[in-house]
C-alpha cells in the first residue's frame, strides 16, 4: 500500500506503524514490512487488512496532515547511467 506521509512529516517506521494501526483499527501484528521515504511510505499487508487501511485513509486528517492510501503500483526501476 502507498501512504502519503513519510519522514518529512515526522514519521519513522515505529510511529508510522502505530498511526496506521490506530487510525485503521487494525492490529500492529497485521502490518508487514514498511519502507519509509521522504514524503510517502509503502506498507506490506494481507488483503483483508489492506482493505481496512484503504477505506480508512481517504483524505483523512491525521496530525495536521491529509493522509491518503492507495494500492501501490509497480514501476520499472530506472537504470542509472554511468
Amino acid at each position: 500500500i502507498y501512504i502519503s506521509v513519510g519522514t518529512a512529516e515526522g514519521y519513522q517506521s515505529d510511529s508510522f506503524r502505530q498511526m496506521i494501526a490506530e487510525e485503521a483499527n487494525v492490529g500492529s501484528k497485521q502490518l508487514g514490512a514498511v519502507q519509509m521515504e521522504r514524503h510517502h511510505a509503502f506498507l506490506q499487508t494481507d488483503l483483508a487488512t489492506s482493505e481496512k487501511i484503504l477505506a480508512a485513509f481517504q483524505e483523512r486528517q491525521v496530525g495536521g496532515f491529509t493522509v491518503n492510501a492507495e494500492v501501490a503500483r509497480k514501476q520499472r526501476r530506472r537504470r542509472r547511467r554511468s
